[in-house]
């Protein structure tokens, strides 16, 4: 298993079924949103169900059919159990051997961002992400002044949670958990520093290897949309470092727009430290962020050690091409430039040496 094309030749060479494991405050909800928009069902895997294993499916699907037929007057309502993913629950996880099943879909979020994002919820009276390790001033620490939660004193409050036993490495801790390190338990990862982009990825890979992706639902279309601003974007992202994506909880609608403030309002360079370097320090090693509250991360963590773009049924996706490398771009930037001024050069001394001829041509008549 030190190879890891080796592992992934263990598994079936066409898993139809789809599952999508919930990382909480990770662009879950915007996933989900899409996913839902053309599978017709959703088997939902809690923590305690047990193994991810066909015999639990096919159950959770029967209880579905039968719900449906329940509240159908007729007997002619059915599922397509082609046409169903399975939504593993927050705090389930998945492992290896579960991608027998099917193909997986993860998220991860830059761990600054990601911190911030779990305490805007949890301040907004949001449910779960309870941490493994009590401590009693958690909610004692949570934002007072709603919506924005950015006051000075909301924005002491959260140095102080974060601050908290029972906080400190629970991005990595869930990370782990959810996903295994490495994260083996998934197929592919939707990064959100890069939400359209990652996510038009995996689909891209979940129908190569025998699944189904309506590439006409509005959602999954709109993608290529937001895939083309986020690109355009990306330059602007990188030197001014505006972390509206990082006020972003749901980076597809943007239905909750803003609930906090941009990351680094909330950072000292101290406590960034403290995050970059703590438990989380191997997730800022293996996808590559730049540093704490950072956009820009190591594309081929995600991507793979080759980056390019093309088109698989009509849409524009990321896939494996040439060798992806941002300062390659600058590179043939600088080649054109040189390339022009030479021309430039040379069809000025053309000129120049023609004036002199003339002249020398007129003097001498």
């Amino acid at each position: 298993m030190n190879d890891k094309k080796e592992v992934v030749n263990r598994l079936p060479a066409s898993r139809p079924l789809l599952l999508f494991n919930h990382n909480a405050k990770a662009g879950g909800s915007s996933i989900l949103n899409l996913l839902r928009e053309f599978k017709s069902c959703e088997i939902k895997v809690k923590t305690n169900d047990g193994p991810i294993e066909d015999d639990l499916l096919l159950k959770k699907y029967n209880n579905l059919l039968l719900q449906k037929l329940q509240k159908s007057d007729t007997n002619s309502s059915v599922i397509d159990s082609q046409d169903c993913f399975v939504h593993i629950k927050e705090n389930k996880g998945s492992t290896f051997d579960d991608r027998y099943a099917g193909f997986i879909i993860g998220s991860i979020r830059e761990p600054c961002s990601h911190f911030l994002s779990w305490w805007s919820w949890k301040s907004d009276g949001g449910s779960g992400l309870y941490p493994s390790r009590k401590s009693p001033n958690i909610t004692k620490f949570l934002g007072k002044d709603a919506p924005y939660y950015n006051s000075t004193r909301d924005i002491q409050r959260f140095r102080k949670w974060i601050k908290q036993p029972g906080i400190r490495g629970q991005v990595e801790y869930h990370f782990r958990h959810n996903y295994g390190a490495p994260p083996v338990g998934a197929d592919c990862l939707v990064i959100v520093e890069d939400f359209s982009n990652s996510l038009l990825h995996c689909l891209q890979m979940y129908e190569q290897q025998g699944g189904f992706v309506n590439w006409d639902s509005p959602l999954v279309a709109g993608l290529v949309h937001n895939k083309e601003e986020e690109e355009k974007s990306a330059y602007r992202r990188k030197v001014e470092e505006k972390q509206e994506r990082n006020g972003t909880d749901d980076p597809l609608t943007n239905e909750q727009w803003r609930h906090h403030a941009s990351c680094t309002t909330y950072y000292t360079p101290n406590l960034a430290t403290q995050i970059e370097e703590g438990p989380e320090k191997e997730l800022y090693k293996h996808f590559g962020y730049t540093g704490c509250c950072s956009s820009q991360f190591d594309h081929s963590t995600i991507y793979g050690s080759t980056y390019a773009s093309t088109t698989i049924s009509g849409v524009a996706v990321t896939t494996k091409g040439e060798e992806y490398n941002s300062s390659s771009d600058k590179r043939i930037t600088l080649l054109f430039r040189l390339m022009f001024c030479a021309g430039l050069f040379w069809a000025l001394r053309k000129i120049k040496r023609t004036k002199r001829e003339k002249k020398t041509k007129y003097l001498s008549n």
